[in-house]
């Protein structure tokens, strides 16, 4: 069975040395990118800390009082915020919606175009009207199966001390994840089961994700929808082994819980999706009935229409001859 890396191991002369936990210090880069908004332009760097103990992880970002923990064997993310004593969760299973959801944020700004006034629409067709075009095509055509390409480099590079081979997915000729795999290390979670986690796959790129075999110390995928998404590159710089305490990974005493800001998007996207079935499933119901045709009127014989009686003149009184 391949393994999961979301960081480096410890190596021993030239065998594989399985370490129980793991703490890792990694860069991340992400870019942002919009054909919408040139304040959409951004790019962000990041420093987090990754402690891995059994199927669990925790992430930590430098300057950011919040942190994450991930259960796997659970099933569930946690978000847990210390200064204000509170913790959100979300199951792990609810992610796969999050790549729907980024459609549907679409589809709904596409609704409200088509609900302005004609002026107004036009007016927005013609500032934007290529991004449009590109928003309407790819969600008529977001459910199809896409032309998926692994390519395996012969090029190898030194990764906190491992040599690692790359592995790159493209989809329909674009870059969509990139990994740098070493076979010396092995942990308790699947390599799929983190890229699915973190990166918004299509169901043909999710095939091939699930073939790949290794610990990926550089990870780098890619995500765009409608001339608008993000480019997410972390590679790790420094890791050390040792016992963590399992209190690191639970949810301290005392916590209060609150609304996952994510779990509540989830929920108003199911809430419009099954609104959505709901008026297919009349329309279609709709089309399916025989039109009722109205009965027409029947006319007696030699009875013809009588005509409307004339207005009065200007003044209210009869017409004058």
């Amino acid at each position: 069975m391949f393994r999961i890396l979301i960081a480096a191991f410890l190596v021993i002369s030239l065998s594989t040395v399985a370490v129980a936990d793991l703490t890792i210090t990694q860069k991340v880069v992400i870019k942002s990118e919009s054909e919408w908004d040139p304040d959409g332009n951004k790019t962000q760097e990041q420093v987090q800390t990754i402690l891995i103990k059994g199927k669990k992880v925790r992430i930590d970002t430098k300057d950011q009082k919040p942190y994450t923990v991930a259960d796997f064997d659970k099933g569930q993310v946690y978000t847990i915020d210390p200064e204000k004593k509170t913790f959100s969760q979300v199951a792990l299973s609810e992610l796969d919606k999050l790549r729907d959801m980024a459609y549907y944020q679409v589809l709904r700004k596409l609704d409200q175009i088509e609900q302005l006034a004609p002026e107004q629409k036009a007016a927005i067709e013609l500032i934007f009207g290529t991004q449009l075009k590109k928003a309407r095509e790819e969600l008529a055509n977001k459910d199809k199966p896409t032309k998926v390409e692994v390519e395996k480099p012969e090029e190898t590079r030194e990764i906190a001390g491992y040599t690692c081979k790359q592995v790159i997915i493209k989809e329909e000729g674009n870059l969509i994840v990139s990994v740098w795999l070493t076979d010396k290390i092995e942990v308790d979670i699947e390599l799929a089961q983190i890229l699915s986690a973190m990166a918004l796959f299509s169901k043909s790129v999710k095939k091939k994700v699930e073939t790949l075999e290794g610990f990926s110390l550089k990870t780098t995928y890619v995500f765009r929808i409608a001339g608008q998404g993000k480019t997410s590159s972390s590679e790790a710089v420094e890791v050390k082994s040792g016992d963590i305490p399992a209190e690191k990974f639970a949810i301290p005493e005392g916590f209060k819980k609150e609304d996952s800001p994510i779990g509540e998007q989830i929920k108003q996207y199911d809430k419009w999706k099954k609104a959505q079935a709901e008026k297919a499933a009349k329309e279609k119901e709709a089309e399916s009935k025989p039109q009722e045709k109205k009965p027409e009127e029947k006319k007696e014989p030699g009875k013809e229409p009588q005509p409307a009686p004339e207005p009065p003149d200007s003044e209210g009184g009869e017409n004058s001859k």
